[in-house]
């Protein structure tokens, strides 16, 4: 479905004007051009839901902000079409490393536990493997159950981390108290397993 470039330009004006029917028109312009465009470079995901919500995504984080959008630097579009990939490569690259992760048949958990702790034992340098069998039963929630992999494979954005656990959304401050809690939540609960292998 091609969308007019004029279009596009006279679309972005309305949002910045604060247009009350802008959004809405925003959705019903650009959304299945968008979609489109995300399943011929992801094929994969041609028709799923994921890649429906990513180009929603791409389309509300461009509402909320359409300063960061520069029309002289390309069509809002090609904005939206590259901010989605790039999210989608994003999501990709954290998948692969969970799933890296979760293809080791026996998982060394003992650094990870150790992190920000100071009371380790000389008992504690050859901590016992952790199989991917072990952590579903330790971590009937999904969420932590990522988290763990995420870890494991080494991932330290908060971001990242914000995301497993719904709280992505929430203020920067406040989104960074929230991951460090669980984070330590989870330490704890490996720590708690190790002590007692």
């Amino acid at each position: 479905m091609k969308v007019e470039r004029d279009l596009q330009d006279r679309l972005h004006a309305d949002v910045c004007a604060g247009d009350p029917t802008a959004w809405s028109r925003a959705f019903t312009t650009l959304l299945d051009s968008l979609v489109d465009w995300l399943g011929f470079r992801w094929p994969d995901l041609r028709d799923s839901e994921r890649l429906h919500d990513f180009a929603v995504d791409s389309i509300m984080s461009y509402l909320r902000a359409p300063d960061r959008y520069d029309p002289a630097q390309s069509s809002l579009l090609s904005y939206l079409r590259m901010d989605a990939h790039r999210d989608l490569l994003n999501e990709h690259d954290r998948l692969e490393r969970a799933r890296q992760a979760e293809r080791q048949v026996g998982v060394e958990v003992g650094d990870l536990a150790r992190k920000g702790t100071t009371d380790d034992h000389p008992s504690d340098r050859e901590p016992p493997s952790m199989t991917l069998a072990q952590i579903r039963e330790a971590f009937p929630d999904e969420r932590d159950r990522r988290a763990v992999l995420l870890l494991i494979a080494d991932e330290r954005s908060t971001e990242t981390f914000a995301e497993v656990w719904d709280v992505a959304d929430l203020p920067p401050d406040e989104r960074f108290a929230v991951v460090k809690r669980n984070k330590d939540r989870v330490k704890a609960r490996i720590r708690r397993l190790r002590k007692s292998a």
